[in-house]
């Protein structure tokens, strides 16, 4: 089951949370979630156990595939919510992965921009709904959102913290 599937898996059947944004990168994850600390962490539980013994039972590997616990920060307000969503997105282009974050398969940035259909597991609408009231026009924005970044700069060491418009703070970095 690949990360994708396990996202979708986690988001189905097993937690009461959103993703707003994600991207795999070649040795870790970033998510921006909105749920309660609890759902969090049965989410991750769950993720990084799957994955682990996948990747372990495809490799021959034996006992813990992740170094430690995920990493979670909270967005401290509404405001900080779509900086956080650009900072995810963007990993690759800083990474030196690919030059446009449109180039990037492994993130939430092709489905909220229109560019393919955005997976099942992702809130884009409510994304969206951050940038405009019709879709067209707010995955224009978000697009313009994304890029003026590249356009202006963005810090490369700057750690976003993540959602939480419910009561208790819910985003992770995890780490595999």
């Amino acid at each position: 089951m690949s990360m994708l599937h396990l996202l979708e898996h986690v988001t189905r059947e097993v937690a009461r949370w959103e993703i707003l944004a994600y991207c795999l990168m070649p040795n870790h994850v970033h998510l921006v979630v909105d749920a309660t600390i609890d759902q969090l962490a049965l989410a991750m539980h769950r993720i990084n156990g799957l994955y682990a013994q996948r990747f372990n039972r495809e490799h021959g590997y034996r006992g813990h595939l992740f170094q430690g616990r995920y990493h979670a920060n909270p967005i401290e307000d509404d405001a900080h919510l779509p900086g956080s969503i650009r900072y995810v997105v963007l990993n690759p282009v800083r990474a030196g992965l690919c030059s446009e974050p449109k180039h990037w398969r492994w993130s939430s940035y092709r489905g909220c921009a229109g560019l393919e259909p955005p997976r099942p597991f992702l809130a884009y609408e409510r994304v969206l709904s951050i940038f405009g009231s019709d879709e067209r026009t707010a995955q224009r924005a978000f697009c313009s959102f994304v890029e003026d970044a590249m356009v202006h700069g963005y810090n490369r060491g700057q750690s976003p913290g993540l959602s939480p418009t419910r009561a208790t703070p819910a985003p992770a970095y995890p780490k595999p």
